[in-house]
């Protein structure tokens, strides 16, 4: 049995308030809350002197697929500009493309502090079983626990938007207004598709809607709690 005993941090409590404790973590759960100083003889210490300890963070809204268009849209665009521009950042993505976003966005999320997210990605033209499997694979290997919802629609951004279309000029008219997405009907069926069929990593149920690697996220979270797992805890520079 692995034991590691975290002091010298600040603890919060019961989501009121901070205290002087250490965590005795047994096979990456809490096993104890113990009071500061108290050692334990087999237990490996860790010194986490200057940092607070909270229950990890949940980032509710995010897309992975803007890792790696980073810098390909001015930070002072307005939103249909961005979204303009989302088919050519994204168009033509491998599944690799899709895992490397999903890994990157991980770690950043995990750097900041968080242990899970809601991640609506986007595969073009449109979802498929093996692009949504491929983005909860890379969750589960960073270690994020992830619910994974493709974003869905059958109309493109130049249909839907009015006037946006007729914006464009010549040529360049003529490739947007020749742009299409899937049909909802076929669609819907690749995400029904990707909720049951069985994939080949160990999270064997990596579907829109949801993935989870550890026990789902409890909204009413009071604080480091016994029991919890350790990942899901967070050791922050205070």
């Amino acid at each position: 049995m692995t034991r590691t005993l975290i002091q010298g941090a600040q603890v919060l409590i019961e989501n009121d308030h901070f205290a002087d404790v250490s965590l005795l973590i047994e096979n990456d759960q809490i096993a104890a809350i113990l009071p500061q100083g108290e050692t334990v003889a087999d237990a490996k210490p860790l010194d986490a002197t200057r940092r607070i300890v909270i229950p990890g963070l949940v980032n509710g809204h995010t897309h992975s697929h803007g890792a790696l268009a980073r810098g390909g849209v001015p930070d002072d665009a307005i939103l249909e500009t961005f979204l303009s521009g989302s088919a050519w950042l994204n168009l033509g993505r491998s599944l690799d493309d899709l895992a490397l976003c999903a890994q990157l966005s991980a770690v950043e999320l995990i750097r900041k502090g968080c242990t899970a997210c809601f991640d609506l990605f986007i595969e073009l033209p449109g979802p498929t079983v093996e692009g949504t499997h491929a983005v909860a694979h890379a969750y589960h290997d960073v270690g994020l626990r992830a619910v994974v919802a493709p974003m869905i629609a059958d109309q493109t951004i130049y249909q839907a938007l009015p006037g946006l279309l007729e914006a464009f000029d010549g040529p360049l008219k003529d490739a947007v207004a020749a742009m299409t997405l899937p049909d909802w009907d076929s669609t819907m069926q690749h995400v029904r598709r990707a909720k049951h069929v069985r994939s080949d990593a160990p999270c064997r149920h990596a579907q829109p809607g949801a993935h989870h690697r550890q026990r789902p996220v409890d909204p009413h979270d009071r604080g480091v709690r016994h029991g919890d797992t350790w990942q899901r805890a967070v050791v922050g520079v205070r």
